[in-house]
Protein backbone atom coordinates (compact mmCIF):
# COMPACT_ATOMS: atom_id res chain seq x y z
CA UNK A 1 0.00 0.00 0.00
CA UNK A 2 2.59 2.69 0.87
CA UNK A 3 4.07 1.77 -2.77
CA UNK A 4 0.92 2.95 -4.04
CA UNK A 5 0.43 6.37 -1.88
CA UNK A 6 4.58 6.80 -3.04
CA UNK A 7 3.56 6.66 -6.72
CA UNK A 8 0.16 8.66 -5.95
CA UNK A 9 2.92 11.56 -4.53
CA UNK A 10 4.82 11.44 -7.08
CA UNK A 11 2.11 11.55 -10.02
CA UNK A 12 0.39 14.16 -8.20
CA UNK A 13 3.27 16.62 -8.24
CA UNK A 14 2.64 16.88 -11.94
CA UNK A 15 -0.71 17.92 -11.88
CA UNK A 16 0.56 21.87 -12.10
CA UNK A 17 1.31 23.76 -14.99
CA UNK A 18 2.90 27.36 -15.02
CA UNK A 19 1.49 30.24 -16.92
CA UNK A 20 3.59 29.34 -20.13
CA UNK A 21 2.01 26.12 -20.13
CA UNK A 22 5.66 23.96 -18.77
CA UNK A 23 4.94 21.64 -16.09
CA UNK A 24 8.50 20.35 -15.23
CA UNK A 25 9.88 23.11 -14.14
CA UNK A 26 13.51 23.26 -12.27
CA UNK A 27 11.64 23.94 -9.00
CA UNK A 28 8.96 21.05 -9.39
CA UNK A 29 11.88 18.71 -10.41
CA UNK A 30 13.90 20.14 -7.42
CA UNK A 31 10.70 18.74 -5.11
CA UNK A 32 10.77 15.40 -6.80
CA UNK A 33 14.64 14.46 -6.37
CA UNK A 34 13.81 16.03 -2.70
CA UNK A 35 11.13 13.88 -2.20
CA UNK A 36 12.74 10.25 -3.95
CA UNK A 37 16.23 10.88 -2.01
CA UNK A 38 13.90 11.07 0.77
CA UNK A 39 12.05 7.87 0.23
CA UNK A 40 15.20 5.96 -0.72
CA UNK A 41 17.04 6.77 2.85
CA UNK A 42 13.84 5.94 4.58
CA UNK A 43 12.67 3.03 2.99
CA UNK A 44 16.53 1.49 2.55
CA UNK A 45 16.52 1.19 -1.00
CA UNK A 46 19.83 1.40 -2.50
CA UNK A 47 18.73 2.91 -6.21
CA UNK A 48 16.00 3.55 -8.61
CA UNK A 49 15.95 5.10 -11.70
CA UNK A 50 12.87 7.55 -12.45
CA UNK A 51 11.49 8.76 -15.73
CA UNK A 52 8.09 10.89 -15.34
CA UNK A 53 6.32 12.30 -18.59
CA UNK A 54 3.52 14.33 -18.81
CA UNK A 55 2.57 15.59 -22.54
CA UNK A 56 5.71 16.12 -24.62
CA UNK A 57 8.18 16.80 -22.03
CA UNK A 58 10.62 13.83 -20.08
CA UNK A 59 12.49 14.27 -17.18
CA UNK A 60 14.56 11.57 -15.95
CA UNK A 61 16.83 10.72 -13.33
CA UNK A 62 19.30 7.67 -11.47
CA UNK A 63 19.30 8.08 -7.88
CA UNK A 64 21.80 5.92 -5.69
CA UNK A 65 23.18 2.95 -6.78
CA UNK A 66 22.83 0.17 -9.59
CA UNK A 67 25.34 -2.16 -7.67
CA UNK A 68 26.16 -1.89 -4.08
CA UNK A 69 29.30 -4.62 -4.35
CA UNK A 70 31.08 -1.68 -6.63
CA UNK A 71 29.43 1.33 -6.21
CA UNK A 72 27.90 1.73 -9.80
CA UNK A 73 25.51 4.19 -9.81
CA UNK A 74 21.85 4.65 -11.19
CA UNK A 75 21.61 5.96 -14.36
CA UNK A 76 18.27 7.88 -15.95
CA UNK A 77 16.23 5.07 -17.96
CA UNK A 78 16.42 5.20 -21.82
CA UNK A 79 12.95 6.97 -22.60
CA UNK A 80 11.58 7.20 -26.51
CA UNK A 81 8.50 8.47 -27.34
CA UNK A 82 7.08 8.53 -30.42
CA UNK A 83 3.70 8.82 -32.11
CA UNK A 84 1.70 6.13 -32.63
Amino acid sequence: MSTVLTLLCLCSLTLWTTADGKVLTPQLTSRIEAFVENLLQCRGVVGLSLAVVKGNETWTRGFGMADKASGRPSLPPRCSLSDP
